[in-house]
């Protein structure tokens, strides 16, 4: 049997290096589902109007198990209310979001608008994960659409690295 010599050692380590590297890059997974162009053209000119808080989520999100969510989880953070409707208020600065509970106002909030972009983007950590959220809004004929995209890791054992883009219809309320 042969000794095992600090060269040989040397590269032993070196492969071991290598394997974790490729182990940490390929620890993770990522799902991109196009923009369902069912739910017709998307116009970033106003994205004003009344929505239901509860949203439909793309049929081939649905099918792997992603679920809709409600349109006030993206405007508030951990809310402890649960709205029927959102209201969406646009002017040139700001765009104005109100949570409705039988036509009243039970939350508001303000965020900065800049012409022809509207944008939310949400980081910290939970549960032992780092993450970053970012949302997207256009409107259409249906509703309010919302492309979600969200980013994380993890660890167990080796970092676990993921993400995802889904597509969220909320439909207007006329």
């Amino acid at each position: 049997m042969p000794l095992l010599t600090q060269a040989t050692l040397g590269g032993l380590d070196s492969m071991i290096k290598i394997a974790l590297s490729f182990a940490l890059v390929l620890s993770g997974c990522v799902y991109i589902q196009p923009y369902p162009e069912e739910w017709g053209k998307r116009s970033l000119h106003s994205i004003a109007g009344t929505y239901s808080n509860a949203g439909n989520i793309d049929q081939e999100s649905k099918k792997l198990g992603y679920n809709s969510y409600n349109l006030h989880r993206i405007f508030w953070d951990k809310p402890n209310f649960n709205p029927d409707h959102i209201e969406i208020i646009q002017d040139n600065k700001n765009i104005h979001v109100h949570a409705l509970e039988n036509g009243q106002i039970i939350a508001k909030k303000v965020y900065a608008y800049k012409p022809g972009e509207f944008t939310i983007e949400r980081s910290g950590t939970d549960k032992g994960a780092v993450y970053h959220d970012q949302y997207r809004f256009w409107k259409t004929a249906n509703g309010l659409v919302v492309e979600s995209d969200s980013s994380g890791v993890t660890f167990f054992i080796l970092p676990l690295v993921g993400g995802d883009k889904t597509w969220l219809l909320y439909p207007e309320i006329r």
